[in-house]
């Protein structure tokens, strides 16, 4: 069936700048169309350009989370046994504990839909009555708000943070190349600074405390 655009569709706002239209198909309007031009565009296309620069900005960030999970992941497990794998390992350093569960056995999940649809074919025509009724009994009912998706209308311009995704895996490498350094030579600073304490408190112990004098009296008022 052919989708018929149609001019006679009227929308709600009156503005030079807003014209309406719809598209029917079978005699039904399926969608209707604001289009806009002038500043009532610059609005809108505002709001798409935040829309987008926010999708990329999530797919960076979850891409940088799962690159840091299994970066610490692998540094945990370097501070075990590789049997150990079958335990709940932790860390714990000055300021976090690290939870690392046991590795999980496989599991085998099913795709009932699917299988309820290969089973409808082999069904008597009374179980397929039956099957029916349990469908709508133990079914829910579940109301869902309707979608968004901005589209950029302008070629070229859809991958336009792709330096700010590099910019982003630079600096967290950097932290992580520093954060490994400073876990491996943290029990050398701390030995050091435990050194360095006994020997305060040796000198402590063989200078003692200066005491501390009155002020001549007879030069403060000299002065």
């Amino acid at each position: 069936m052919p989708i018929i655009k149609e001019d006679p569709y009227t929308g709600p706002i009156d503005n030079p700048h807003i014209s309406y239209s719809s598209e029917s198909k079978g005699g039904k309007i399926t969608k209707v169309i604001a289009n806009l031009e002038s500043y009532e565009s610059g609005k809108y296309t505002k709001l798409g350009r935040n829309l987008k620069r926010i999708e990329r900005l999530e797919a960076g960030i979850k891409k940088l989370k799962e690159e840091t999970k299994a970066q610490t992941k692998e540094m945990i497990a370097d501070l075990f046994h590789a049997e150990d794998a079958a335990h709940t390992r932790v860390v714990d350093t000055v300021s976090f504990i690290f939870h690392l569960t046991k590795n999980p056995e496989p599991t085998t999940t099913h795709q009932y839909s699917k299988i309820l649809e290969a089973l409808e074919q082999h069904l008597t025509p009374e179980l397929v009555v039956m099957l029916e009724k349990l469908k709508a009994e133990f079914s829910n009912t579940v109301t869902k708000s309707p979608s968004l998706k901005a589209t950029d209308k302008r070629v070229g311009e859809s991958i336009v943070a792709e330096g700010v995704w590099d910019d982003i895996k630079k600096k967290v490498r950097g932290f992580m190349d520093k954060f490994t350094a400073w876990i491996k030579g943290y029990d050398a600073k701390l030995d050091k600074l435990k050194a360095m304490a006994g020997v305060n408190e040796s000198m402590d112990e063989a200078m003692p405390l200066p005491v501390k004098q009155k002020p001549d009296l007879n030069r403060v008022y000299a002065a």
